[in-house]
């Protein structure tokens, strides 16, 4: 016992040292951690306001309501926090881009803030009622 008694009086302060800056370390693991779990959720949140986007306009682009459809979908994705990127109205497919800038409390500090900006992209393809692959409607083929 004398021996550990000697070793702990001769760190003079460095014992202190260390814990100190291992408490600094756990507290930028735990700042880091809460960055990445914050990142995840607003890709999910983007995810949403993507996929809610591309469904309302296969709805509206079901009824031929064309009319105003970017304009919409911009005030959707700006209901949800969320900017529109990019918006891609076919007849039968629709891809929407929706992104969202974040803000990092420690990630951006060590260099990662060009990683500031999450995007989520979405794809909807419209099956028309008179689609031949459902079988609705009846079709004829006349031969010359």
């Amino acid at each position: 016992m004398t021996i550990l008694n000697r070793i702990i009086k001769k760190q003079n302060g460095s014992s202190a040292i260390l814990t100190i800056v291992l408490a600094l370390a756990c507290i930028f693991l735990l700042l880091a951690l809460f960055d990445l779990c914050s990142i995840y959720i607003i890709r999910e949140q983007t995810k949403d306001a993507s996929e809610t986007i591309a469904l309302a306009i296969a709805q509206q682009q079901l009824f031929f309501d064309r009319d105003e459809l970017v304009l919409m979908a911009e005030k959707i994705a700006a209901g949800m926090h969320c900017s529109l990127a990019a918006c891609s109205i076919d007849y039968d497919r629709i891809k929407i881009s929706v992104e969202r800038e974040i803000e990092l409390a420690v990630l951006e500090r060590i260099g990662l803030s060009r990683y500031k900006t999450v995007r989520s992209d979405s794809s909807v393809k419209i099956v028309f009622p008179w689609d031949k692959d459902l079988g609705l409607c009846q079709y004829y083929q006349f031969n010359y």
